[in-house]
């Protein structure tokens, strides 16, 4: 994902981390993934930090209970919105997170890595 967005109700729980800890994670939990990475300088930072092909996906991201999220977003808001697309930002520019998608809170232990 580019952006923590909450599109259903349920409990978000997300924690940063640090680009190796990102990496380390997503090589522990990537099987069937779906990526939601909607911008080609994003697809291309994280496939070269990932070491695989990451492929660009501008569709609506469906979230099921349980879901593991691997979150890589700017740091800030572009200030001007015109820029959007104009502009290439480094890979410094970027936050890491890891979070996880619950459904219900009830008796769930909740573990991020």
């Amino acid at each position: 994902m580019n952006s923590a967005m909450m599109p259903i109700d349920g409990y978000y729980f997300v924690k940063e981390v640090t680009q190796e800890e990102f990496v380390t994670q997503w090589k522990k939990y990537k099987q069937d993934f779906i990526s939601s990475i909607g911008y080609e300088d994003n697809v291309m930072y994280l496939t070269e930090l990932l070491g695989e092909h990451i492929p660009l996906n501008r569709n609506e991201t469906f979230l099921e209970d349980g879901d593991l999220l691997f979150i890589f977003k700017l740091k800030y808001r572009l200030r001007n919105p015109n820029i959007k697309g104009k502009f290439t930002p480094r890979l410094s520019d970027y936050m890491f997170q890891i979070g996880k998608y619950s459904k219900n809170l009830i008796d769930e232990q909740i573990i991020l890595i």
